[in-house]
């Protein structure tokens, strides 16, 4: 059974040929791999190695999840790992088993409740706590040793499995993050260790998670302007231009009107004048403003014409004259 979990765990790792192609796990990109070390630590009824440092096993796991909704992941897990532990019974004291050392493998379904839903915490914050309850099915295959170190026993063991999980992940870019997590697990057994107490289920472990989450899929982005559509302001920009990190048009002149369709792109304007100025507001654009400094006609270039005989008064030699009577 030894050969063919490890087997098992090594084709887990070979998931992580996948992670090359990841984006940010979200309402566009819904799909997540994750590779991890555990550790795993005993209690039962020859004792506890509940977070104590020197007394750790440890194993290879890989986590496949979905994007539920905004703060819902749910997935499946696969873990296998080495549990030992070894009772301090003084010399004179006789009991069937001292030692186990069981292969332990996991199968669950990790249903994730994560903070950066949308309201307590953005989701693509880096920092990303969330909880986990994992209902599956556990396997192990304990050896069985007494007090004077035989073998006294083996079996393959198969129980329903429930655990309970706390975790945070630092996501240091849109494809790769990297999580701890720390979560009990109660198998429905009491037989790893080989005592068995009728009525009581005290066989029970840590596990310490350490790994990487690789993040698949492709955002949607419907104007192609490399802005997912999710974070886009601007979804309907037309293709090729320039755009901020908003997805919106480039303003350099801040004046409202975008630069592709600015006639005036460094000078702050008004859109009834594609974003040129008129400072002496007549209507005329100052580019196309013979007069920019007084208000005038568009038909004389921006220029007035005092007298109304239809000559800007720039080039009237007779500025006073009214115009001939009609």
């Amino acid at each position: 059974m030894k050969k063919i979990l490890t087997s098992i765990a090594a084709c887990g790792l070979a998931m992580l040929s996948l992670a090359p192609d990841a984006q940010a796990q979200t309402s566009d990109r819904k799909t997540n791999i994750s590779v991890y070390y555990n550790w795993l630590q005993y209690h039962g009824d020859l004792g506890s190695e509940w977070f104590k440092s020197n007394k750790v096993e440890y194993g290879l796991g890989v986590t496949v999840s979905r994007y539920i909704a905004p703060g819902l992941d749910i997935g499946l897990d696969l873990s296998y790992g080495d549990m030992k532990f070894s009772a301090d019974y003084p010399k004179n004291t006789y009991y069937p088993i001292r030692r186990f050392d069981a292969n332990v493998v996991n199968v669950g379904i990790p249903i994730k409740l994560k903070l950066n839903n949308g309201w307590a915490l953005k989701e693509d914050a880096f920092i990303a706590p969330y909880l986990v309850v994992q209902p599956g099915v556990f396997f192990a295959s304990p050896d069985l040793y007494d007090i004077n170190d035989k073998i006294v026993g083996n079996s393959d063991v198969y129980a329903f499995d429930i655990s309970a999980a706390a975790g945070i992940k630092f996501n240091f870019s849109e494809t790769v993050g990297l999580f701890v997590q720390t979560g009990q697990h109660y198998p429905l057994t009491d037989q790893i260790d080989g005592i068995t107490n009728v009525g009581k289920l005290n066989d029970r472990y840590l596990q310490h998670k350490l790994g990487l989450s690789f993040n698949l899929g492709k955002a949607k982005d419907t104007d192609g302007d490399g802005v997912s559509d999710r974070k886009d302001k601007c979804p309907d920009t037309p293709s090729g231009v320039a755009v901020d990190e908003n997805g919106c048009p480039l303003d350099g002149d801040k004046d409202g009107v975008p630069d592709y369709q600015d006639q005036c792109p460094t000078e702050a304007g008004t859109a009834a004048m594609m974003g040129c100025p008129d400072k002496d507001g007549d209507g005329v654009a100052d580019k196309d403003d013979e007069c920019p400094d007084q208000a005038g006609l568009p038909a004389l270039r921006g220029c007035p014409d005092a007298d109304g005989d239809g000559v800007a008064d720039k080039n009237d030699k007779c500025p006073d004259t009214p115009a001939a009577p009609r």
